[in-house]
């Protein structure tokens, strides 16, 4: 059998639908280049960036609040999708 190495594994979920788990994980990949090219965007609240060479991971939760019936939902998502970015960015690099 041949398997694959990832570098990086994604988990993200918002805090009333986590599943726990692998069941969380949204992407894998090994570089930042693989990442901007390959991912797409899920508007969630919850990240997890696990770093499979020791293990260790860094969190991120988005800091843009979505104020339902105010706030432009599409400018939110794509507001939210750079500071997401970023932070996978500093992550990574």
């Amino acid at each position: 059998m041949n398997y694959t190495v990832y570098r990086y594994l994604l988990f993200a979920f918002d805090d009333h639908e986590s599943y726990g788990g692998m069941n969380d994980l949204v992407f894998k990949f090994n570089t930042f280049d693989e990442f901007i090219n390959n991912y797409e965007y899920k508007d969630l609240y919850y990240y997890q960036l696990v770093d499979t060479t020791d293990f260790s991971f860094k969190e991120f939760s988005t800091s843009i609040i979505y104020h339902v019936g105010i706030d432009d939902y599409n400018k939110i998502k794509k507001q939210r999708e750079k500071e997401f970015i970023k932070w996978v960015r500093k992550q990574v690099e």
